[in-house]
């Protein structure tokens, strides 16, 4: 579902199975900010729920395409590009 306002485009996306059995991201294109919610956390340890650990990997190793220069997770402290790289 695609938001569009004067200056920025809001886009939010479920993506399926991952952290649980349905999960919603948002992402900013025109400010490179990715809002991941609880898929992905920096400096901790995650929490995969009833999710599915494959389709998880694969769908936080996709946000690298984004090029999010903020990565703003649900919870702990904010992140970067760089970050997923780890």
């Amino acid at each position: 579902m695609t938001f569009e306002g004067t200056e920025r485009t809001f886009v939010l996306s479920d993506i399926g199975l991952a952290h649980s059995q349905s999960d919603l991201i948002a992402f900013i294109p025109q400010s490179n900010i990715l809002f991941p919610s609880d898929l992905l956390y920096f400096n901790s340890a995650s929490f995969l729920g009833a999710g599915s650990l494959c389709d998880w990997a694969s769908i936080v190793g996709g946000f690298t395409a984004l090029n999010a220069e903020k990565i703003i997770p649900g919870i702990g402290p904010i992140g970067t590009q760089k970050d997923l790289e780890v």
